[in-house]
């Protein structure tokens, strides 16, 4: 008699790592890591020698793009700590510790690149009308400058091994297009309405049951595992007070995040 075997996802799901960025060391010793082991992303710490790893810092929320400072005592990466679901640059004690805000913005700053003396980091972001550009900033922090004015999306960002020059991608691949119309003209967001956004964001997260909240979230991202209808998850979270952002990321541990491969 034939057996019915059901398969179930969701017994494996902890079991299988998503790998991101990673970056060694200067000397060789240290290997930093991005993972999702199934509830976040995360940063990693291995020692290349006995294959021991720690965590760099736990959150709840999404560490991403870990990248050594020249001294190597140091790391570079992209967060959410404050929960306001835009992204900053924060630099940590490579032996894990407190992490600093470097770019302190309401807009997104990701992909961190320290310069060859350890100065400065460059880094990606969409502070400027939306359009992804690039920025360097002290790595103590202050105020960030721009260096590219592109409306083509950057994608990867490089230095010159003598710290006067950046390199970088821009462009979207075979959607690339030339057009003699004049520009459209660009919708920009008065800062001081970002901030309010955000400040009334951590209002809202701060008022809710966020035992309730959690636990709807926790919903969402088992279902989003299987193959049960995931509408009544999501609507209960909604009912919950999660927001866009922390329903996404329990999506994106399922399902990842699509990537757009751009052809040179």
């Amino acid at each position: 008699m034939a057996r019915k075997v059901t398969f179930t996802p969701r017994r494996f799901v902890r079991k299988i790592w998503q790998l991101g960025n990673f970056d060694v060391s200067p000397d060789g010793r240290w290997l930093a890591h991005g993972a999702n082991k199934g509830e976040q992303w995360a940063v990693y710490v291995m020692d290349l020698r006995t294959k021991r790893q720690k965590l760099l810092r736990k959150s709840e929320q999404s560490v991403l793009n870990p990248e050594f400072a020249p001294d190597g005592m140091r790391i570079a990466v992209q967060s959410d700590f404050e929960g306001d679901e835009n992204y900053n640059v924060y630099v940590l004690p490579a032996k894990g510790g407190d992490a600093k805000n470097i770019t302190n913005h309401p807009a997104d700053s990701a992909f961190p690149r320290w310069s060859p003396d350890g100065t400065r980091i460059a880094f990606i972001s969409n502070r400027d009308g939306d359009r992804d550009n690039v920025f360097v900033v002290d790595a103590g922090g202050g105020e960030a400058r721009q260096l590219t004015d592109v409306d083509d999306i950057v994608t990867e960002i490089a230095w010159r091994p003598d710290g006067r020059s950046i390199a970088f991608s821009a462009g979207v691949g075979l959607n690339d297009y030339v057009t003699e119309t004049p520009p459209i003209p660009l919708m920009r967001i008065d800062p001081a309405v970002e901030r309010d956004q955000v400040e009334r964001l951590r209002g809202w997260r701060a008022a809710r049951d966020a035992t309730a909240c959690r636990a709807a979230l926790e919903r969402v991202a088992r279902v989003s595992a299987g193959d049960d209808n995931l509408m009544p998850p999501i609507l209960d979270a909604v009912r919950a007070y999660a927001t866009v952002g922390e329903i996404s990321d329990r999506l994106r541990v399922a399902w990842g995040e699509h990537r757009e491969l751009i052809t040179v």
